[in-house]
Parts: C-alpha cells; structure tokens; sequence
C-alpha cells in the first residue's frame, strides 16, 4: 500500500525536474499525509513515531525560499532520492527526512569546532535564536560558536530570519 506513495512522489519530483518548488512541497506534503492516515489505519506505532521526525519542518515558510538554495545542487538531491528506492515504509519516511533535511536546514559554512569534519547547520529556538548543530557528531553551540549543553529544541531556521541576521551566502 505504501509504495503507491512512494510512485506517487517519485513521478512528481521527477516531472517538477526541479524547477517547480510548489510541486516538490505539495508533493512532499501529500505524501506524509498519506503515509500518516495508512500508518493510523493499520496501527503502525513506529513508523508514526518516525513521522514526529518530520514535524520540525512544518514551522518552515516554505514559500520564502523559492528554491533559491545555495548549499545543495536540488537538481542532484532529487535525482539521488528517486534512483534510491526503500525497501520499507520506514526507509521511505526516512528518505523524505534526509531529503528535506537537505534542502531546507542552512548549511553555515563554519566548521563544526567540535569534530571538525563537516559544515554546522543553522537551525533555531521556539524564541528564534540562533543555534548551530552537527549533523555527524550532534553537538549543539550557540550563536557564539560555544557549545551549548542544554537539552532544546531546535527548529529549522526561516529564510527570512537567516537574511535579517545576515547569515546568508553573498
């Protein structure tokens, strides 16, 4: 049952070929909800819980970033997600994850300072400050680039709040 959603949004991101974020987002959107009604229907527990992952995205105005993304080629990203077929609704749930994880969690361009081996993402708190995480060792530091040790919830941050705090590319 599930892989129909699967067909269904790999035809759609395949048919946007990029250039329509409307229909990459509408798509996506349709798709979790979907996933979440077979889920609540057959009792899926788990795959409902790996669907809560999914739920910091939908703080995101996604129509303020248009696709004009500079930290990932979403043409490539796109391509990568529909040649990868999962083998379960899990991994399709996951796959989506990744995928959105990708395109809207700003890459800042600072290394982490803690493993040093990948860039830190821009994410932010329920107040809209600034906190940076790495997506390989986790670590979490504050708008300062000082680690920060407290548990938090972390939202992906606004276009709109990367701009005002001048945080984007050039």
């Amino acid at each position: 049952m599930w892989q129909k959603n699967w067909t269904y949004l790999k035809e759609r991101l395949n048919l946007s070929n990029s250039s329509d974020s409307k229909v990459i987002l509408k798509s996506l959107v349709y798709t979790q909800r979907e996933i979440r009604k077979y889920c609540q229907v057959f009792n899926q527990e788990r795959c409902l819980k790996e669907l809560d992952r999914l739920s910091v995205f939908d703080t995101i105005k996604f129509s303020d970033y248009g696709f004009n993304i500079d930290w990932v080629d979403v043409k490539l990203e796109i391509e990568i997600f529909i040649n990868n077929e999962p083998k379960t609704l899990i991994d399709l749930i996951g796959k989506i994850y990744r995928f959105m994880f990708n395109l809207f969690i700003y890459k800042s361009q600072i290394e982490c300072p803690n493993c040093r081996q990948t860039e830190l993402r821009i994410y932010k708190s329920d107040e809209s400050n600034i906190y940076y995480e790495c997506e390989l060792c986790l670590s979490v530091s504050d708008s300062n680039l000082a680690l920060y040790r407290h548990k938090i919830k972390l939202y992906p941050c606004d276009l709109t709040i990367l701009e005002s705090k001048k945080l984007v590319r050039q």
